[in-house]
This record gives structure tokens, C-alpha cells and sequence, in this order.
């Protein structure tokens, strides 16, 4: 029963936050009849490389374009999103950008806090590269996962297993 008043107090906190002044600029462009929310976003990175994700909110306003990531845990320390970053080069690709500038948010509800990133096209080729790099990396685990080599993830990233989402079902730990 205490779980479930915690969680009701966090959500109506996040809830209250929401209606604050702090976050009028992201209510009214939500609002929008031509705004996009939870909009699932696809693209190809190359030939190989799909990206697939769920924007939260996306919206004109003006001369730019807003994008928003809704945050209902605690303040991040980071200089910049990958997540948002995504979702910029996506934006980028989209026949109704007319390249206006863009703007990235993250929302922190229970902090009642937006916060603008900072962002330029050096972090997107680095976006790029880490999406790369990252791939290789699970191309290369998944032929050993192929295999069932399940020893073989251990030494190849270092105590991915310890990491591992799926470690307290897995036969191997």
C-alpha cells in the first residue's frame, strides 16, 4: 500500500509541475494541432544502420523547431542528449522542416525544471559515429550469441554480463 501512495505522490507532483509556469512554452506548442506527440520516427542511418525511436514532442514555433524529451525521474548530468540528438538528424530529414533552427528540451517534471541543450552539427556527426560504433559492437556479440558462446560476451566488452538487463533470468550468471 506505501508503494502505491509513493507513486501517487510523485505522479501528482509531476502532474502539478506540468501546469507551472516553467513549462507553458511546451503545454501551448503540445497543443498545436500540428504538433507531434509520441510520434514513432524511422530512418537509415546507411545501408546497414536503422534507427527507430518515439519522439515525445516535436513543434513549430516561430523560426524554429522545438523538440522535447519529458523526464519524470531526477535531473541528468550531461552536456548533450544522444536521445535528442536523434532526434534532430530525424527532424532534419522530414519534408516539413524548412530549416528552421531547432531547439532541444529536456522536461523534468519532478524538478519542475526545462532545460535547454546546447547542440551543434559537430554532436550530430559524433551522434553518428556513436550509432556506428555501437553497432559494430552488437553485430560483432550477436554472432557469439549465434553461437551460443554466452562466455564469450564476458571477455570481449568486460562484465557486460554483470549489466546485462536480462541477468536475473539468465542460465549463464
Amino acid at each position: 500500500m506505501k508503494y502505491v501512495i509513493f507513486f501517487y505522490d510523485i505522479t501528482d507532483k509531476n502532474v502539478k509541475n506540468f501546469f507551472s509556469n516553467n513549462f507553458e512554452l511546451i503545454r501551448n506548442g503540445r497543443d498545436d494541432l500540428n504538433s507531434l506527440v509520441e510520434t514513432h520516427i524511422r530512418f537509415k542511418l546507411d545501408d546497414k544502420i536503422r534507427v527507430i525511436g518515439i519522439l515525445d514532442l516535436g513543434f513549430k514555433n516561430k523560426d524554429r523547431f522545438i523538440i522535447n524529451d519529458w523526464k519524470t525521474g531526477n535531473l541528468e548530468v550531461e552536456d548533450t542528449s544522444l536521445q535528442l540528438l536523434v532526434y534532430a538528424m530525424w527532424i532534419m530529414q522530414q519534408p516539413f522542416y524548412l530549416g528552421e533552427n531547432i531547439t532541444l528540451f529536456k522536461s523534468y517534471l519532478r524538478e519542475n525544471k526545462l532545460e535547454e541543450l546546447e547542440w551543434n552539427n559537430r554532436q550530430i556527426l559524433r551522434t553518428k559515429a556513436v550509432i556506428r560504433q555501437d553497432f559494430e559492437i552488437m553485430e560483432e556479440l550477436n554472432k557469439f550469441g549465434e553461437n551460443a558462446n554466452f562466455n564469450a560476451f564476458e571477455k570481449k566488452i568486460g562484465k557486460i554480463c554483470s549489466q546485462c538487463f536480462f541477468k536475473s533470468i539468465c542460465d549463464k550468471n
